[in-house]
């Protein structure tokens, strides 16, 4: 049996389920905010044993896609061409590189970014809950409207503490 992004989904959703009930973890935001790396790994060993050596699929930190080790900007000729992504609407990569995101690994498998709060990947890692709080909190700041970022998690996830006075 191949490696299909199904299996990826529900690989993430077990390990989750199994978080939760260890007591790791009360929800899947918190797993996303500690244990990220260690759950990342271990959805790509799980699905590895399963399946076999599949090399598109691995897990991925934001520091991997950074222009130089010393620098925090993100390397916008590489997440452009081999990862297919663009800033997310109105943003520019110098805006996005303004926004001081958290540290962060997750699933990658043919392209697509998984975690433990988005089972069903995306295209896009900015798409991803935890940096897409961030992009909502420095939209908010600049007087830009964004809905907040829900998510299926057991536990809400706290909302961007940046909020737009009614209009």
């Amino acid at each position: 049996m191949t490696l299909a992004s199904r299996h990826v989904s529900e690989c993430v959703r077990a390990l989750r389920t199994e978080y939760l009930t260890d007591g790791l973890a009360p929800s899947y935001f918190e797993i996303n905010n500690g244990l990220c790396e260690d759950f990342a790994e271990e959805v790509v060993r799980r699905l590895g044993a399963e399946h076999g050596a599949v090399p598109s699929l691995f897990s991925l930190g934001g520091e991997q896609l950074w222009k130089t080790d010393d620098s925090e900007d993100w390397d916008d000729a590489l997440l452009s061409g081999y990862w297919r992504i663009s800033p997310p609407e109105h943003f520019t990569w110098a805006m996005l590189n303004e926004v001081g995101f958290g540290g962060h690994v997750w699933v990658t498998f043919e392209r697509r970014h998984y975690d433990a709060e988005c089972p069903d990947g995306v295209d896009s890692l900015f798409e991803l809950p935890l940096f897409r709080r961030y992009i909502v909190c420095y939209l908010r700041e600049r007087g830009i409207d964004c809905p907040e970022v829900e998510t299926d998690d057991v536990i809400a996830p706290p909302r961007c503490p940046v909020q737009l006075a009614p209009v």
